[in-house]
């Protein structure tokens, strides 16, 4: 049995739909170790921050409790697995450095958190 990988983007206001593997594209202005960096930490130290980005833009955790990871991260966005699925989240505005990645992942986290409290 194959699983087929299914490819979305969302907007930066949460908005999805469904693409082709080649429209999930990552603008890498980070070099390889701040990429590196910074998708380990967001793996390690933020995996709730990542179920609230998915839960912000109504995508299911299936199978049930399905972990999402983040694969990359660049100035127009950032992709998360999320079981067959990648799931790219784009940015408000592009970001120039490592710093306004940060700030782009904190304000789309609470603004997920806002939403899910007015639920």
């Amino acid at each position: 049995m194959s699983t087929t990988t299914q490819h979305i983007v969302v907007d930066s206001s949460g908005n999805k739909k469904i693409v082709s593997a080649e429209a999930i594209q990552i603008n890498d202005i980070f070099d390889q170790q701040t990429r590196a960096r910074m998708v380990e930490h967001m793996n390690e130290d933020h995996v709730a921050a990542m179920v609230d980005y998915c839960q912000y833009a109504e995508i299911d955790l299936l199978p049930p409790n399905t972990t999402p990871s983040m694969l990359d991260i660049g100035s127009n966005g950032f992709v998360i697995k999320l079981g067959t699925q990648k799931i790219m989240f784009e940015f408000e505005t592009a970001c120039h450095s490592a710093l306004e990645a940060r700030q782009a992942l904190v304000e789309l986290a609470k603004k997920a958190r806002a939403v899910e409290k007015s639920l």
